[in-house]
């Protein structure tokens, strides 16, 4: 039934465990689970408290532990795939659009407004706070060789190969960019308003 709410109530990132298991989120603090491969879905609101129902953005994966992103600053942890949730209290309010993590869940960032980003070392225990750039970020992902790569909505990319301490600039853009994936070793593929383009980057 949630689901037939779609256009009132949009969707924003989806998460699967495996073929199985999956969660959804999106506004309005919209949050739903399934068990049979997206064949039913079911609200979990009453797992997470978000009592002003603040719009969800991104959920991820890192290590461990879920990591569902939002706005006005909101952030959640979940250490068991979802059965319950704990909010994490983050150097800064503003939303965020995004989350990502390495694979081995030390390392998340979370990204949003205007090029600020919260980072932590330790799997979301500590969290550090930095701009990059001026403009907002619409996507990240882990990419292979244990860096990090981010997107904003104005084109940019950035590669960071030191965990977010410093970012590079790529020199090719792609405006309204929403997300990015690797697609090679040495090449993203960016999808926005624009369309689909792929990027080679150096590492």
């Amino acid at each position: 039934m949630a689901l037939r709410e779609g256009p009132t109530r949009p969707l924003m990132d989806v998460w699967f465990k495996n073929d199985q298991q999956g969660i959804i989120v999106g506004v309005f603090g919209m949050i739903l689970k399934t068990s049979d491969g997206g064949k039913s879905w079911v609200p979990i609101l009453d797992r997470i408290e978000n009592p002003n129902g603040y719009h969800y953005y991104g959920i991820s994966r890192s290590g461990e532990n879920l990591f569902i992103a939002g706005e006005m600053g909101i952030l959640f942890r979940s250490t068991d795939f979802g059965e319950t949730w704990e909010q994490l209290i983050l150097p800064y309010e503003g939303s965020f659009f995004g989350v990502v993590g390495n694979p081995q869940g030390t390392f998340v960032i979370t990204f949003g407004l205007r090029g600020n980003v919260c980072y932590s070392m330790d799997g979301g225990e500590v969290w550090q706070h930095k701009s990059v750039g001026r403009s907002s970020f619409s996507g990240g992902t882990w990419l292979f060789d244990d860096t990090l790569c981010l997107v904003a909505v104005d084109g940019a990319i950035y590669i960071s190969p030191d965990k977010g301490e410093t970012f590079k600039l790529l020199s090719e853009k792609f405006p309204s960019v929403i997300a990015v994936a690797q697609s090679d070793n040495d090449e993203l593929t960016v999808v926005g308003l624009n369309g689909v383009k792929k990027i080679n980057f150096e590492k």
